[in-house]
């Protein structure tokens, strides 16, 4: 896995829960005092283990915590920069949402070594979107389900989210959109700081 998923992870948990649990969790894997560069490779079990040891100590199921870091990934002043990327894939969250179908070819282009699990999206009804996670590493569809929830309320739309198993037994995410104008949602500008 690429290095920039393991800093992405050691900075929501020093952020979020300090930078003395990050090191007892570097230690309970055996691994104290560990740096992760951000584009170099490490073994996927480096990454779970990690996922595992912090889920334990917080007592905490880890689809719970995946889904953390996926709202903590798009959620300011931290994911600001991931924040401004996706906002630029539609201008409301129904466009938000089908333009993940594209979000693979996007990331390949800037990280073509991160090899992100494929994600489509599957238009049910005019207010039911059903996103599949091909399952490459284990527990993202939970992450991208914590960025799905972000994403919505920085648009300001209401949606139910819940997590299934489509007819291909894949990890797919049912997307009910409840309210398109719930909210005023947040500013957005293309600029940073602007």
């Amino acid at each position: 896995m690429l290095g920039v998923v393991n800093k992405a992870i050691e900075n929501f948990v020093i952020t979020v829960h300090g930078g003395a649990l990050w090191q007892q969790v570097l230690r309970s894997i055996g691994e104290p005092g560990l740096q992760f560069e951000p584009m170099l490779m490490y073994e996927d079990a480096k990454t779970y283990d990690i996922i595992t040891a912090l889920a334990q100590a917080l007592g905490k199921p880890q689809i719970d915590l995946l889904d953390d870091l996926g709202t903590f990934l798009v959620t300011p002043p931290h994911g600001g920069a991931v924040r401004r990327l996706l906002r630029f894939c539609g201008v409301s969250f129904d466009d938000f949402l089908l333009s993940l179908d594209d979000l693979n070819d996007r990331v390949d282009m800037a990280l073509p070594d991160l090899d992100l699990p494929q994600i489509t999206v599957l238009p049910q009804t005019m207010d039911r979107i059903h996103v599949r996670v091909v399952p490459k590493w284990t527990g993202f569809a939970y992450v991208l389900q914590g960025l799905l929830r972000a994403m919505a309320d920085d648009y300001g739309t209401l949606v139910f989210l819940d997590m299934r198993r489509d007819m291909l037994d894949v990890d797919c995410i049912e997307v009910i959109l409840i309210d398109h104008n719930f909210s005023s949602g947040f500013e957005f500008s293309m600029a940073e700081g602007a």
